[in-house]
């Protein structure tokens, strides 16, 4: 069972979320003129920037590729701005990135 890529930052060191940068993924994911693999892409890479974490985005796409070199087939973009993997183990690996939306979501909410 894959460990997220992302899992070797501890909670406590992850930063608060960039919201412009967690907006301008969404916006990158959602824009249906860009092809699919270019939308998700951009998504992580920018996603990974809010964590302001160097190295983060490497990692994700090396574990992506290892655990599933067609991973990018296995994604869903939902029409909220996010990604579904119907395959557990990417979707695990993912896991991290889709929090960090989530947080960013429940911070500008209060």
């Amino acid at each position: 069972m894959p460990t997220s890529s992302l899992s070797l930052i501890p909670a406590a060191v992850v930063p608060s979320p960039s919201p412009t940068l967690l907006a301008a993924a969404q916006r990158k994911l959602l824009d249906a003129q860009v092809p699919q693999l270019l939308r998700l892409t951009a998504f992580l890479r920018l996603s990974c920037a809010a964590l302001d974490t160097p190295g983060a985005y490497s990692r994700l796409l090396q574990s992506l590729y290892q655990t599933h070199p067609e991973w990018m087939k296995t994604c869903e973009i939902t029409g909220e701005g996010t990604l579904y993997s119907t395959e557990p183990a990417i979707q695990q690996l993912l896991a991290p990135v889709l929090q960090l939306h989530m947080l960013a979501a429940v911070l500008l909410a209060a």
